[in-house]
Order: structure tokens, then sequence, then C-alpha cells
């Protein structure tokens, strides 16, 4: 009884021994590296010609490149661009990391913003009707009808604004629309005046992306 139980000992532990042995031998086998990239990042640029006009404020690069790489990227630029000065400007984009750099270039058109026209001018198609009446009274309450409030989608053409704001107009006067307020490159929310005679009507107009 004894002597099974010893030698199931040995043999456990010349399991655990060979086991270890084994073991070692498996880390000894290893073999240590240094991952390291070397890659430079990817630029993709989107467009080979950007249009700005006078007068904006800033320019985001990203906004025309994509940027690929495995690690941190530093970037900066070189350009003589100037949003205050209609002309043609060459814009490089450079993206570097611990392998190298890489660079694209582009050009950029600041361009003058068209003048939009003011006032449009609506002519009705009704006659004008002359009433006479034998009391002092000689006025009549003027006929405007379909002045209400609109939405119009961001970067619009100017003749869509036109149409939606007086395709609905039914009047017997003569009515100036000022939209001078609207700026169609830029969303938010714009006043708009029909002006009939003496008299004024306020409504909204809203650019939405």
């Amino acid at each position: 009884m004894y002597l099974r139980k010893i030698l199931f000992i040995i043999v456990l532990a010349l399991m655990i021994v060979s086991g270890i042995c084994y073991l070692d031998r498996l880390f000894s086998l290893r073999q240590a590296f240094d991952l390291s990239n070397d890659l430079r990042p990817i630029v993709l640029l989107k467009k080979e010609e950007v249009d700005l006009y006078v007068g904006d404020e800033y320019y985001e690069p990203l906004n025309n490149l994509k940027v690929i790489a495995l690690d941190d990227v530093k970037t900066y630029y070189k350009s003589d661009l100037d949003l205050n000065e209609q002309g043609t400007y060459k814009y490089r984009f450079f993206a570097a990391n611990e392998a190298g750099e890489s660079s694209v270039e582009f050009l950029i058109n600041v361009k003058e913003r068209e003048k939009i026209i003011e006032r449009v001018y609506i002519e009705t198609d009704r006659p004008q009707v002359e009433i006479h009446k034998e009391t002092d009274d000689d006025s009549k309450e003027p006929l405007v009808e379909g002045i209400k409030d609109v939405r119009i989608k961001v970067n619009s053409d100017l003749s869509l604004l036109i149409e939606l704001l007086s395709k609905d107009i039914k009047t017997d006067q003569k009515i100036a629309i000022d939209y001078h307020e609207v700026n169609l490159s830029k969303t938010g929310i714009y006043k708009v005046y029909y002006r009939f005679g003496d008299s004024f009507r306020e409504i909204k107009v809203e650019v939405y992306a």
C-alpha cells in the first residue's frame, strides 16, 4: 500500500519536473524584437482647387484632406493665402511622424462674392379698382395676401429664394421685397421686409443645412 503511494508521488514529481523543464525551454526560445513604424503618413486630397470668398474669416484645410497614419501626426502648412484679397493662392499641407513627412499641394481661389440684388418688385396683374363712396372716407384696405415665413437650404440659388418669397403673393399693390439681410451661404434666421405704399410687413427666412 505504502509502496504504491511512494511510486505515485515519484511519478507525479517527475511529471512536474518535466513540465517545468519544457516551459523553461519554451521561454528560452523566445526572441525579443522591437516594433517600429517605418510608414510615413498618407495624405489624400479631395479637390485640386477650393473656392473661397473675400471676407471669409477662416479656412480649415482638413475639410479638403484626409490624413492616414499608424501613430501620432504633426501637421503644418505653407501658404500666402489672404482672405481679404481676390486671387489664386497655393496651399501646401504637411503631415509628419517618426518615419518621415508627406505633403500635398492644392490651389485656393479667393473670389468676390456675387452682389445680391436687394429688392425685387412684384407687379400685380389685378387692375386698380377705384371705389367711390358718398361718405368722406374714400380710403380702402390694400389687398396683400400670401406673405409668410419661408425655409431654404444653405447655398441655394438666389432665384429660388426670390421664387419662394413671391410665388404665393396675391395683391393689387406694387410690392418691394427687401431681402438684403439674407446670407444664403450661412445657416441662420434672417429678416425680410415687404414694402407697399406706406406700409411694410416683416417675415423670417430660415437658411438650413
